[in-house]
């Protein structure tokens, strides 16, 4: 699987991670209401947007694994339990679905929602939690409605913070910690646009241009203008531009 590794950092959202595949099962697709900036993020955190994908993470001297299997088979707090499990433990799971979310950040998420623990991870959950949490937390909505560059850019570098395979937007920086003396001392990272935001952690590195993404919102808030033009309110517009993983118009 194409992606990164953010399984030992503390601030770690969502990831993919490179690795060794165990076939279990694959899942059916479902209609993707993800819109096509959920398409691109999904390229290489799922192989392209795959709801049955998972790895185990890495941690310390254990080796991760990816595959497949039936991810909406189990339930949140199935899901948390699994992650919470020891690297040595061969059930360990950490990232899972097309949007590769780990543990921490589906605790999150269901407390966003207010969802349930026997709420099950199948791939129309995959998709809300996507639309109702991660695409409001990331502005994407503000971006795809107003179409200026300064909110289009502010998405892109808020989706690069929570997938570590997409790239930053521009030239920055992150504040990291190192162990010296037993103590944890912070250090400056300075990224160039493109890198992951996450490089210098673990073996992170960006497979998708942020150029993908800037294109993505563009053309999101294209249709999302046409739409409305046609006559139909700020609302479903938005909603329709979500609901396909292609241009429109």
């Amino acid at each position: 699987m194409i992606g990164s590794d953010l399984s030992t950092h503390a601030n770690n959202k969502m990831l993919a991670c490179d690795g060794d595949f165990i076939v279990k099962s694959k899942s059916k697709n479902t209609k993707s209401i993800g819109g096509i900036v959920g398409k691109v993020i999904a390229l290489h955190e799922s192989e392209g947007g795959r709801y049955d994908i998972f790895n185990r993470g890495a941690v310390g001297k254990y080796k991760w694994t990816s595959g497949y299997e039936n991810i909406g088979d189990r339930t949140i707090d199935e899901w948390r339990e699994l992650g919470a499990l020891s690297g040595d433990n061969k059930a360990k799971r950490f990232a899972m679905g097309k949007y590769q979310i780990i543990p921490d950040t589906l605790g999150e998420v269901q407390k966003s929602l207010k969802l349930s623990g026997s709420t099950k991870l199948t791939p129309e959950t995959q998709e809300l939690m996507f639309l109702e949490h991660f695409i409001k937390k990331t502005n994407i909505i503000t971006a795809i409605k107003s179409g200026s560059s300064k909110n289009i850019e502010s998405a892109a570098i808020k989706i690069a913070k929570i997938w570590a395979s997409v790239g930053v937007p521009f030239d920055t920086s992150r504040i990291a910690y190192k162990k010296v003396n037993g103590k944890s001392v912070p250090y400056t990272i300075y990224l160039k646009k493109g890198q992951s935001y996450w490089s210098g952690t673990g073996r992170n590195k960006a497979h998708t241009p942020p150029a993908l993404v800037i294109k993505a919102l563009q053309d999101m808030h294209s249709d999302y203008k046409t739409l409305m033009s046609q006559g139909l309110s700020s609302e479903e517009a938005f909603e329709r531009v979500m609901s396909v993983d292609k241009k429109l118009f």
